[in-house]
């Protein structure tokens, strides 16, 4: 999904640090995340969720290129 918004597969780098066993590794992830858990694990979870994608944009914000003048 997120490739094809940008135009550089290089950016996604980090969404394929295990290479042929990358979508394996995904699978197992999600199959975790898709566990039963009690309400406030799905809190801690979320939050966990939350703060990793602010840092995210946190960094692309700092890291952006900038127009040429």
């Amino acid at each position: 999904m997120i490739s094809r918004d940008l135009d550089s597969l290089k950016s996604l780098s980090f969404f394929v640090g295990y290479g042929a066993e990358t979508r394996k590794m995904w699978q197992s992830f999600k199959d975790f995340i898709n566990r039963p858990f009690a309400a406030v694990q799905k809190l801690e979870i979320i939050a966990a969720a939350e703060d990793t994608f602010i840092t995210f944009k946190n960094w692309i914000e700092k890291h952006e290129l900038q127009p040429q003048s």
